[in-house]
């Protein structure tokens, strides 16, 4: 087994990993978040892994394991007395939520953050961005990831942000987050219908001729 870097000595270390966006489903994510959380810990990196913590009390204790109001609280209490985040950059890893919500709230408490290779088991740290200097800039950052989504995609998306408030209102960090995404996405859908709306007003358009 190749060696493994240990980011902070001593440090507590959160493992993110994919969950729902995992291909092979649920049962077989908490079995490779186990793996890879036990290579880890047999390495001398002190890790907490989510996914191996929560799944069994969710399929044991008949919890559901996509109700944010009862997962999100928890992870963020753990990610609080954390010191460092791994990313496992698996499969579906990108297109997690529960991972970019990690990826931000260590951002935002400006927390070392790893990117963990499973395979090879090479650790590389990121650089942390600068913190948004002010309201506006942190609008401008969060566009680019709709810049490029079309008009039926970004409606999805809203509903998305939309679910995630309702289903944990209580959650004061996390629904801020997503009340800043949902409103990004009603700015975004506005200007589509407005780009729409000029294309076809631009757009060349038959005319009768009637000759003399």
């Amino acid at each position: 087994m190749n060696a493994v870097t240990i980011p902070n000595e001593g440090a507590l270390c959160y493992l993110a990993t994919p969950y729902s966006k995992w291909k092979a489903g649920l049962e077989d994510a908490f079995i490779e978040a186990s793996k890879l959380a036990a290579r880890l810990l047999r390495s001398g990196v002190k890790v907490y892994s989510p996914i191996a913590h929560t799944h069994p009390l969710a399929i044991h204790g008949k919890l559901d394991p996509f109700d944010h109001s009862i997962w999100l609280p928890f992870d963020e209490a753990m990610m609080k007395v954390a010191d460092v985040l791994i990313v496992a950059q698996m499969d579906g890893w990108r297109d997690s939520f529960g991972i970019a919500q990690e990826i931000k709230f260590f951002e935002a408490a400006r927390k070392p953050i790893w990117d963990l290779n499973p395979d090879t088991m090479a650790m590389v740290k990121r650089q942390i961005p600068k913190p948004p200097r002010d309201r506006y800039e942190l609008q401008q950052l969060a566009s680019k990831q709709f810049c490029e989504m079309s008009l039926d995609e970004l409606r999805d998306e809203r509903k998305h942000w939309d679910d995630v408030i309702n289903s944990a209102p209580g959650w004061g960090a996390s629904v801020a987050v997503a009340a800043e995404f949902r409103n990004d996405c009603d700015r975004w859908i506005e200007r589509r219908k407005s780009e729409a709306s000029f294309a076809h007003d631009k757009s060349p358009r038959e005319h009768g001729g009637s000759s003399a």
